[in-house]
Formats: C-alpha cells, sequence, structure tokens
C-alpha cells in the first residue's frame, strides 16, 4: 500500500508541477506587457518632469525680471510721479502681477516636487515588477524541471513497482 501511495504522490507532484508551468507560461507575457508599459509611462514622466523644470526655470527667471522692473521704476521719481498723476493704477497692477506671479512660481515648484515623488515612486514599481518578473520566469524553470523529475520518477516507479502494484489492486 505504501508503494501505491508514493507513486500517487510522485504523480501529483508531477501534475502540479505542470499547472504551475503552464499558469506560468500564460501569465508571463502578460505581466512582460504591463512591465514595458510601465517603463514606456515612467520615460514619459521623465520627459514631462524635464519640461515641467525648465518651465519653472523660465517663470523663476521672468518673476525675478519683473520684480527688478517693478523695483527700477519704483525708485525712478518720473516713473512715480506719473503713475501718481493716473491714479496710482500702474504700480499696484504692478504689484498685483509680481505677487501672481509668485502664486505660479510656488504652485509650479509643488507641481515639479509631486512629479519627482510620482517618478520615484514609478521607478520603484518598476524595479519591483522586474526582480517579481525575474522571479517568475525562474519558478516557471523549476516547474518545468518538476515535471520532468517527476513524471520520470512516476514512470520509473510505475515499471519497477508494476508486478507488486498489481498484486495490490488485485488481492
Amino acid at each position: 500500500m505504501a508503494k501505491v501511495l508514493v507513486l500517487l504522490l510522485a504523480v501529483l507532484l508531477a501534475l502540479a508541477s505542470l499547472a504551475g508551468y503552464l499558469l506560468l507560461n500564460e501569465k508571463i507575457p502578460v505581466w512582460e506587457s504591463q512591465l514595458a508599459k510601465g517603463e514606456k509611462q515612467l520615460e514619459e514622466g521623465r520627459a514631462a518632469l524635464k519640461e515641467g523644470r525648465a518651465e519653472l526655470k523660465a517663470g523663476e527667471q521672468a518673476l525675478s525680471e519683473g520684480k527688478q522692473a517693478y523695483e527700477d521704476a519704483k525708485n525712478n521719481l518720473l516713473l512715480v510721479l506719473a503713475d501718481k498723476l493716473t491714479g496710482g493704477k500702474g504700480f499696484d497692477e504692478g504689484k498685483q502681477k509680481i505677487e501672481a506671479g509668485g502664486m505660479a512660481v510656488a504652485r509650479g515648484e509643488r507641481a515639479v516636487t509631486a512629479g519627482e515623488r510620482r517618478l520615484e515612486a514609478g521607478a520603484l514599481e518598476i524595479s519591483k515588477g522586474k526582480e517579481l518578473l525575474d522571479l517568475a520566469r525562474r519558478t516557471r524553470v523549476a516547474c518545468g524541471v518538476g515535471t520532468v523529475v517527476f513524471g520520470a520518477l512516476s514512470i520509473a516507479l510505475g515499471f519497477f513497482w508494476r508486478q507488486s502494484l498489481g498484486r495490490s489492486f488485485r488481492g
């Protein structure tokens, strides 16, 4: 009876290994395509972040130039007098534009920082995905080897124990 159980165990292990191999063989290409999509999105994110940084730098430069022009205008007595004759709207409007520009630059800095964090998280996910895909490939190989080994063991045990197995079932 023990030989029957050992043979049955070897057959079940061969079938389980085969099922694992077939399942992984079906899933690995799907995971590879998902990983490729993720890598593509990561590259697009890097490009967008680079554009965002350039845009932020340009905004900071424009704000700096605007502040300098505003300060230069405030130091020019002729322009201050002309502004007061027109109701003082010019300097107020300039100050509001500078404040709005400062807020826009601050929003840009926050957006760039958030983009950097998302990019880092995406790179970490891609790295984990590559590790898991590599593990799945190695597991598929192990399942294939297990199928061959347990299948061969089942055949060999069935062949060598055929007489005693026959007696176990007959009687």
